[in-house]
């Protein structure tokens, strides 16, 4: 049982709640990985299979998650080492494991600390712009029909 600040109960019961979600297993992973990567792409899906075939558009869907679910499995295995080498109480979030990787890596590549941190904030809005783009086109072309 998890102790609360200054006898709290409910306090208590909210850490134990938030332990147990934090477990998950193998399937809950893999599902929210294909969440996270399918997103607001589930909406082209139809045109995308339309332009690139029957044949070549389920292996190339295929092909492009394995790529997609790799990387993040990647950027997983490195925010944990990061956290293990650095000794950090959490695992650091996106442009700071890119930042710390920088910063403990070869030579050469550690002046480019702030930048590489800097670019992968500006990459991961335009990401989301692009997202917000796609909602927008997705919801107007579905409302002239």
């Amino acid at each position: 049982m998890v102790v609360a600040e200054k006898g709290d109960p409910e306090g208590a019961k909210e850490s134990e709640n938030k332990q147990e979600r934090l477990k998950q297993g193998f399937l809950e992973t893999l599902i929210h990985l294909v969440k996270g990567n399918l997103g607001g792409g589930a909406f082209a899906m139809g045109d995308a299979f339309k332009n690139a075939g029957l044949l070549l558009g389920p292996v190339l869907t295929v092909v492009l998650g394995v790529i997609c679910i790799y990387s993040n499995h990647i950027l997983v295995n490195c925010a944990e080492y990061i956290r293990a080498k650095k000794k950090l109480p959490a695992d650091p979030t996106f442009p700071e494991t890119v930042e710390l990787c920088f910063e403990n890596g070869p030579l050469p590549f550690r002046r480019w600390t702030p930048l590489v941190r800097l670019s992968a904030k500006v990459f991961i809005v335009i990401t989301q712009l692009g997202f917000c783009c796609v909602y927008f086109v997705f919801v107007s072309s579905t409302a002239q029909t």
